[in-house]
């Protein structure tokens, strides 16, 4: 089973091309709607993020810090979505700076 990071650095091969951007630019909507208190994104939003952490807590070891490396997981991959906001090069640069590129 991958680590944390191992987990981040396959998903970053998947989700930093072109192709994932129309994807990931909903979920950042959808993000900002739940953010902002609009139902029904207030309470489908959340939850959808549950089920990403505990897919990704799926795919890391089973051990006592299980959930807490899945959090960590997705925080590094929603923090590259930077790359809906700053561009391409940006989210780049710090998946590479990260060690994930």
């Amino acid at each position: 089973m991958p680590d944390r990071r191992a987990l981040v650095r396959a998903a970053w091969a998947v989700l930093g091309r072109p192709a994932a951007d129309p994807v990931f630019a909903l979920f950042l909507e959808a993000n900002g709607l739940a953010a902002s208190g609009r139902a029904p994104y207030r309470t489908v939003v959340p939850r959808l993020v549950e089920e990403w952490i505990v897919w990704a807590g799926e795919l890391l070891p089973d051990d006592v810090g299980r959930r807490a490396e899945a959090e960590a997981a997705i925080a590094l991959i929603d923090g590259l979505l930077l790359r809906q906001l700053a561009g391409p090069e940006a989210a780049d640069r710090a998946a590479g700076r990260m060690g994930l590129a």
